[in-house]
């Protein structure tokens, strides 16, 4: 058996690379010399008409592409935002015998109904945006007598920029635009103060999950958010993992400036709400396993290669 590995490590501690990497490590560890690895760049040299600057290029740095080099059957593993669209014919995709495609961000069920026909389609795990991120949230998970406050930090932009403007204005919100210089903070400041609330907002962005989302599991804060219809390995459950904050119906209401005040009552009942029940500390408990199990980079690597057994590349 040889076994043909190709990514892009791309930058230090840049968490799609550094698993990949770890993930090729272990493979090596396990099968020696049977493993060898080709940078993704130079693999999509292999083929003619390939645009590897494209986002939803198959040969993208978001990828993993491993190929059993005897039956040449390939899968495909995307951390890209984009990576539903990888599916269609003009990616680069029809160069392999593809006999499963991973992601997880943007895969909803219609996303699945659309591609299933033609692969078979694995849902998977998120990441976080450093692989010292790990190590961050550890160091700051016990944080005591945290804050009763909501707290978000990101980029603003769209619907982000919306509910910014509106939800500021709640004494119960603690709102940061990071690309405001005054609210941008590095990594160690960041987790320093996101760890003294109780509470964290997220907000759909490129994907329909993001970095703090699994910031939150693994801190311990409560993840309140809009409904979070992606499809992971693993299913995040609303009311289980997290709970949803914003939904449809807030988010049909929030460009009429005249159903603010029902929108801002309606928030503030349920944030009162959960302050009232002691359920939500089951919540962060079931977050904090789901973070343990499929963000720490041990059991990812786990499921990477339970993916690989799973479609037939190891064998």
């Amino acid at each position: 058996m040889t076994i043909e590995v190709s990514f892009n490590r791309y930058q230090h501690d840049w968490y799609v690379g550094e698993i990949y990497h770890l993930f090729y490590e272990h493979l090596v560890s396990k099968y020696g010399d049977d493993v060898k690895y080709t940078p993704i760049s130079e693999l999509s040299q292999r083929f003619d008409n390939c645009d590897i600057s494209s986002s939803t290029s198959i040969f993208s740095i978001y990828n993993l592409i491993v190929t059993n080099k005897e039956t040449n059957k390939t899968f495909i593993h995307s951390l890209s935002d984009y990576a539903p669209a990888m599916m269609d014919d003009s990616s680069g995709i029809l160069n392999f015998d593809v006999v499963a495609f991973s992601c997880t961000s943007n895969l909803t069920d219609d996303i699945i109904s659309r591609y299933s026909t033609k692969y078979n389609i694995i849902p998977s795990f998120y990441i976080l945006e450093n692989l010292s991120d790990v190590q961050r949230i550890e160091d700051n998970r016990n944080y005591p007598d945290r804050l009763n406050n909501i707290y978000f930090n990101g980029l603003c932009y769209g619907e982000r920029d919306a509910y910014r403007n509106l939800l500021s204005t709640n004494e119960l919100f603690l709102f940061k635009d990071k690309s405001n210089p005054t609210d941008y903070l590095n990594k160690t400041n960041y987790f320093n103060e996101i760890t003294k609330y109780k509470f964290g907002l997220s907000l759909n962005g490129a994907a329909k999950i993001c970095y703090r989302d699994l910031e939150y599991f693994g801190l311990g804060i409560l993840c309140l958010r809009e409904p979070l219809s992606i499809k992971t390995n693993d299913p995040l459950i609303d009311g289980v993992h997290y709970i949803t904050l914003l939904d449809d119906d807030i988010r049909s209401k929030l460009y009429n400036s005249s159903e603010h005040n029902y929108i801002m009552e309606k928030i503030t009942d349920k944030i009162n709400y959960i302050n009232r029940n002691d359920d939500y500390i089951d919540i962060i408990n079931n977050a904090r396993k789901w973070y343990e199990n499929n963000c720490l980079p041990i059991n990812q690597i786990k499921q990477l290669e339970s993916f690989l057994n799973d479609c037939g590349i190891i064998q």
